[in-house]
């Protein structure tokens, strides 16, 4: 495995340099800072600018032209002397890439950063990978399961009890019908101003009419004698 280098570079007022990146390794960008300025330069923005080739590498480099290649243009970084006169930043350039910078501003621009080697950064990645590979395999940890099945354990707990409380719970009594109301009593008339004045016997009616002219004769016959 072959140890990361750090670089360093000086960019003057209205300058435009090249990285120099190397062939085995990705170059990378970290720090950008102001340099001496003078009292002009107070009040004006410092940016540091890229403009960035990308290479084919199927392409043979004999036959590239290098104007004809896709190409990208950003903004490294802005400063302001004694307001920002530093940035941390991360840029990541490759073998692939021709990068130049440019100092778009009246003061001088130092940059930082380191390179990797790519085989280093391959083998960084792969073991990532297997790291991630590895813990998709062991799923869950002891502790994860075993709170799992607590849980799963007191809900069926709670379930049970519940359905224990639905059958032990007293049914509601069946309404009662309320009781008819009292009967009214109608009031008894008297059976002697109902019934019927019963027929009197032939013989009785008789008897009834022979004193009844008895009666009306001994009257007539008092009547005539005092006349």
């Amino acid at each position: 495995m072959s140890a990361s280098t750090t670089w360093a570079q000086i960019i003057g007022p209205g300058k435009t340099v090249t990285l120099d990146i190397p062939d085995d390794a990705n170059m990378y960008i970290t720090n950008v800072c102001i340099g001496e300025f003078s009292e002009e330069s107070k009040n004006t923005p410092q940016r540091l600018l890229a403009h960035i080739i990308t290479i084919d590498p199927y392409q043979d480099e004999d036959q590239v032209d290098v104007s004809k290649l896709p190409h990208t243009d950003i903004m490294i970084a802005s400063l302001m002397p004694e307001e920002r006169e530093h940035e941390v930043i991360n840029f990541c350039f490759s073998p692939l890439n021709i990068v130049k910078l440019h100092n778009q501003g009246t003061c001088t621009i130092h940059i930082a950063g380191y390179n990797v080697p790519i085989e280093d950064e391959e083998e960084e990645e792969e073991e990532e990978e297997e790291n991630a590979e590895e813990g998709d395999n062991s799923g869950d940890s002891p502790d994860d399961t075993a709170n799992n099945d607590v849980d799963e354990v007191d809900e069926i707990d709670v379930q049970t009890k519940l359905l224990a409380l639905s059958k032990n719970k007293p049914k509601p009594a069946p309404a009662q019908k309320p009781p008819p109301p009292p009967p009214q009593n109608k009031p008894q008339h008297q059976q002697q101003n109902h019934q019927k004045p019963q027929h009197q016997q032939p013989q009785q009616r008789k008897q009834f009419q022979q004193q009844n002219n008895k009666f009306k004769n001994d009257n007539f016959k008092k009547d005539f004698k005092r006349k």
